[in-house]
């Protein structure tokens, strides 16, 4: 048995694979399974199992777009990698399947974005939002062009072959910055994109919007939005 003294999720216990966590006297105590372990079948358990593997399976598809690993890279804290600061933040705020509305794309409060169009379909996605303003805190002169990141989760195979659930990352061109018009972003999918987007039933989308200076680095981001 071995202490364990930082945790991705804080406080745990229960189990995880072939790994038990306990606590004891304020204290994390991890410990492997017997080979003849047999794991828990209940509700509760098969819940958390889903919710950490999406979990799981979501900060490896954000730490995809690079301006995103950045910027949760600068929010990091207790030395916890980009990966690990993910799962922990999100793994509330899922199922075992699907994002919910409380899911974080973006690391936390941003900037507010409003879209005022939506599309989401096989061929991609089409977004266009009202005016940023001139609230946010934006500087022109240092913050030269934006990017619209986002995940698509999709869930509801439409047969037993396919997983229960997939993500799509997405990240837009850039295009210059602008505050005072409404934006446009549109991002095709790939072949292989589009194939797996027609295999699932319900598909769910979050977005940020970044800001980006003439070195290519993020600056702002906004708040998480559908």
């Amino acid at each position: 048995m071995a202490t364990l003294t930082k945790s991705v999720l804080g406080k745990v216990s229960g189990a995880l694979g072939d790994i038990t966590f306990r606590q004891r006297r304020g204290r994390n105590f991890l410990a492997t399974r017997p080979s003849n372990y047999t794991a828990p079948t209940d509700a509760n358990s098969v819940g958390r199992r889903g919710r950490f593997a999406f979990s799981c399976k979501l900060a490896a598809n954000i730490i995809s777009i690079p301006s995103l690993k950045k910027v949760w890279g600068a929010k990091a804290v207790d030395g916890k990698s980009v990966y690990n600061s993910i799962i922990g933040t999100n793994y509330r705020f899922v199922s075992a399947d699907s994002i919910t509305d409380m899911t974080y794309l973006s690391p936390g409060i941003g900037f507010l974005v409003h879209p005022t169009h939506s599309e989401i379909k096989a061929e991609g996605v089409n977004l266009i939002l009202d005016p940023i303003g001139s609230n946010a805190d934006i500087d022109p002169d240092l913050e030269k062009s934006m990017k619209l990141t986002g995940i698509i989760s999709l869930s509801g195979p439409i047969d037993n072959t396919t997983e229960e659930f997939a993500l799509i990352p997405l990240a837009s061109a850039e295009q210059q910055l602008g505050l005072d018009g409404s934006l446009t972003f549109s991002i095709a999918f790939s072949t292989q994109e589009s194939q797996l987007f027609q295999k699932y039933r319900t598909s769910k989308a979050m977005f940020a919007l970044m800001t980006i200076d003439a070195n290519g680095n993020p600056v702002h981001y906004s708040s998480t939005f559908r």
